[in-house]
């Protein structure tokens, strides 16, 4: 569990109250911690409790041992090794053996033993200065630096009671440590019960190495039942250097990873969209394979959100359902509803006074198997909860949807089934008319040798969109739905060598729809048909040398590759004009921005609407550098283009492109009649194991500009240092609408995303992001903050401004300073007390790429 406080303060805060950041700095781990030299006497007295504990420092442990360590443990509990002949047996099956300097006996049954007594039994040790041991009984009086070992546990004291048969105990002044889960602790009496409790009376535990007690957990009655991973206190405080911070008449708390029922540490914070907000998660573990996780968050301007999350795990599937309801949102001023206002301007929620919900199903199935099934379907009252109530669902660098989806497959040895349900919800301006209920898929393949038959077959319903909206009823009631069916037979002589391939294709593609002619426009086809051959040719040569790339061998290839792909033109008259909203037939098509990978597509559109036709020949060039040892490839470098033999027709707006420059010379030329596309590029590599790059561009060589790009570079090394670059760039992004599919933005999108982690000093480490639009000179996403971690408690103090996106796609044109949020957050986590601060954690895996590989050593 976390202890979570997140401090948030809107730009329009009290400059004075600056001085809360200032506090949170001073009460740092560092300065908080024993400051100055604490003398030879006191230094060499933590060294000496260390040693009675079996810690080890980190430099003194071996290779394997310091890799398990997890991050910022400077050291580890480590039993001595045993190698006598009962060390893995289990005591009830082991002879018991007793060693002593001197012993004696009074009768048969009572004896006493001093100096260096060892009793063994099995895995159960135990060591002491004397005993008194009854062998009717098996019970044993024992005192003086004793040590009581089994398998994970170490009990030491100066007086004791045990019985050798059983394992129970009751020890004065205990000291006590769990290997595993690293927990340790003092006890003024300790009683244990076997190997399924115990009990801890006046007493204190912490995950803090030997030396410090940065925090613990005090306590009237600590129990610990180890069988059942758990542990309850009655009368519990928490104490921060020495300081109580909480208190509770009963605690449950886990031992370790498993999961257990109870409560989670609350969340704090404020913020100028909510106000003040604070939840307390309950976890509830139903079974081994089903939990859930109740969530009630108050909120002062808009009352309690009541979340839901549990997840089931069953032999062929993997589940999860989440939701949270609003019964009525009580804040009637949003501050980011431009649209409504009052009559002083003031921006009001059209949500007032309304249930706001969300509700969604998640589901795998089929791992493994021939068959498999995904659902992933979600379902909200408005388009603005996610930003106003889980804006951590959300990406900024995007638009926002959520889907209702579902779909199952079938894989045979010859033939893939499927079928798919599929409706889509912009939570923007953009809207999708259309809905597949169903889309059915059926693709067969054959191979006789080198030659391969393809037979693939698609049927798709499409209606309207449930969430679709218009201001003008008639439209969506003129709306076209209907079925269409598409296949693409193929047969292909697929012919590889060592020194390269070719690969003739023979394809027919057919295209047909049956409308529903009550929402046809008078005279219009209701089963239009098209039927297009096809043909390509895809060949290519290998070359291979040895070569040295920065001073180290590798082998490296040259693979030259022509693909030609011809298309007859089809007239699609009969799939325009078609509704009586005088539209075409475009239920799932869309123009694609063009990069490397499209070189070798057979259709320049996505969806299936339409039946393109094509006179191109692509030319590309690929080199790559491959480690000869391992075999990984290191470097690859692409580039290519598309050379046109004659214009291209057939579009998403127009059944037959016509352009003439004489006829209106002031007509902006359709890319549609160049004679070449973009030149593409493509790049990537690896430099050792720390750095990866990844780079596409698209250059327009008529325009003389760029069409399109994309860049990251990630470095990430042991010491856990990570550094984030991407770039992106698009000259005019896509922004279809029902009018104009083929509709873009006016202006381009340039992004640039710099983020890092960064380890400064011992346990210290500095992150941070930078995400900037260059095109509006606007920052998307800034954040920097500190973080210290070590092995009992790790510290986050972020200071972060985010721009409030509402999804309209011309948000960044009108930004003001009202638009963006800022928040110090604070956030302490205490290890070995449960599950680490989700909130910040999604928020810093997905700003820094590789975080959440880093932060799993730390869990």
């Amino acid at each position: 569990m976390d202890s979570v406080y997140s401090l948030f303060r809107s730009a329009r805060s009290v400059p004075g109250r600056r001085w809360l950041c200032c506090l949170v700095l001073v009460a740092s781990p560092q300065v908080l911690a024993q400051a100055g030299d604490d003398g030879i006497g006191e230094a060499q007295e933590r060294d000496a409790e260390a040693r009675d504990l079996d810690w080890v420092p980190a430099e003194a442990l071996t290779d394997a041992q310091r890799e398990a360590l997890p991050t910022g443990c400077c050291g580890a509990y480590v039993a001595p090794p045993r190698d006598d002949a009962d060390a893995n047996v289990a005591p009830d099956q082991a002879a018991t053996r007793l060693r002593a300097d001197r012993s004696e006996s009074r009768g048969q049954t009572q004896h006493t033993l001093e100096g260096d007594v060892r009793v063994v039994q099995g895995t159960r040790s135990l060591r002491a200065d004397r005993a008194e041991v009854d062998q009717t009984t098996r019970d044993a009086r024992v005192s003086g630096d004793i040590q009581i070992r089994e398998p994970g546990v170490l009990l030491r004291s100066e007086s004791a009671q045990m019985n050798l048969d059983s394992g129970d105990a009751e020890l004065d002044d205990a000291r006590f440590v769990f290997y595993e889960t690293r927990v340790r602790g003092r006890a003024e009496r300790l009683t244990k019960l076997g190997d399924h409790f115990i009990g801890l009376d006046d007493s204190a535990l912490t995950t803090c190495e030997p030396g410090s007690d940065a925090w613990s957990l005090k306590g009237q009655a600590i129990n610990i039942y180890p069988e059942r991973h758990y542990g309850t206190a009655r009368h519990a405080r928490m104490e921060v250097f020495n300081v109580p911070v909480f208190y509770t008449p009963y605690l449950r708390f886990p031992i370790d990873d498993h999961r257990q029922t109870g409560f989670l540490f609350p969340s704090l914070g404020e913020s100028r969209r909510n106000g003040f907000e604070a939840s307390i998660p309950f976890y509830w573990n139903i079974a081994p394979n089903l939990d859930a996780t109740i969530t009630p968050e108050y909120m002062s301007k808009r009352g309690t959100l009541w979340g839901l999350e549990t997840r089931h795990l069953s032999r062929h599937f993997e589940t999860r359902v989440s939701g949270g309801f609003l019964d009525e949102d009580e804040n009637r001023y949003s501050g980011v509803q431009r649209d409504v206002a009052d009559e002083e301007g003031d921006d009001l929620n059209p949500y007032f006074g309304e249930s706001r919900w969300q509700y969604q199903i998640l589901q795998q199935g089929g791992a493994g198997q021939r068959w498999s099934t995904e659902i992933d379907y979600t379902a909200i009252s408005d388009n603005d909860y996610l930003r106003d109530l889980n804006s951590s669902g959300l990406d900024v660098n995007r638009t926002a949807q959520v889907a209702k989806r579902a779909r199952a497959t079938y894989q045979g040895d010859h033939w893939l089934l499927g079928i798919k349900g599929e409706e889509l919800r912009a939570l923007s301006t953009a809207k999708w008319p259309h809905r597949e209920l169903p889309r059915i898929n059926a693709d067969g393949r054959y191979q006789w040798g080198d030659w391969v038959l393809g037979l693939n077959n698609e049927y798709t319903y499409f209606d309207v969109n449930s969430t679709f909206e218009n201001d003008n009823q008639e439209f969506i009631d003129n709306l076209l739905v209907g079925e269409r069916f598409r296949t693409d037979y193929s047969l292909t002589w697929d012919k590889d060598w060592v020194w390269g391939f070719f690969k003739p294709s023979a394809i027919v593609k057919s295209l047909s729809y049956q409308f529903d002619e009550d929402r046809l426009a008078e005279g219009a086809e209701p089963d239009p048909s098209l039927v297009v051959p096809q043909g390509t040719l895809d060949m290519g040569l290998y070359f291979e040398r040895d070569g040295q790339l920065f001073g180290k061998g590798f082998l490296q290839t040259l693979e030259p590759r022509l693909f030609y792909f011809y298309s007859d033109f089809e007239d699609h008259s009969d799939l325009f004009g078609v509704s009586r909203n005088n539209r075409p037939v475009l239920f799932d098509a869309k123009p694609l921005t063009f990069q490397y990978n499209q070189l070798y597509r057979t259709s320049r559109f996505a969806g299936g609407d339409r039946i393109e036709d094509a006179n191109q020949l692509s030319v590309g060039l690929t080199s790559r550098f491959i480690d000869p040892l391992t075999g990984v490839e290191q470097m690859s470098l692409s580039v290519g283009q598309i050379l046109y033999f004659s214009d291209r027709r057939v579009g998403l707006n127009t059944p037959d492109l016509e352009y003439d420059p004489e006829e209106n010379p002031d007509a902006e030329r359709p890319e549609e009649t160049y004679e070449r596309s973009e030149l593409a590029g493509q790049f990537t590599a690896r430099v050792g194991d720390r750095i990866n790059v990844n780079a596409n561009v698209a250059y327009n060589e008529f325009e003389s500009r760029l069409g399109s790009a994309n860049a990251s570079v990630r470095y990430m090394d042991e010491a856990d240092r990570i550094v984030h670059l991407g770039y992106r760039y698009t000259h005019r992004p896509p922004s279809p609408g029902l009018e104009d599919p083929t509709a873009v933005q006016a202006r381009a999108l340039d992004q640039v995303d710099f983020a890092f982690h960064l380890p400064v000093a011992a346990q210290w480490s500095l992150v941070g992001r930078a995400n900037y639009d260059f095109t509006y000179e606007k920052e998307l996403d800034t954040f920097v903050g500190l973080e210290y971690n070590d092995c009992c408690y790790r510290v986050r103090l972020l200071a972060r401004r985010w721009l409030d996106f509402d999804y309209t796609p011309n948000f960044l044109e009108r930004v003001d300073a009202d638009d963006y949020d800022q928040s110090i957050i604070f956030d302490f986590q205490f290890k070995g007390l449960g599950s680490i601060n989700r909130k910040v954690n999604d928020l810093l895996e997905k700003a820094i790429p590789g975080y959440g590989l880093r932060d799993g050593s730390i869990r």
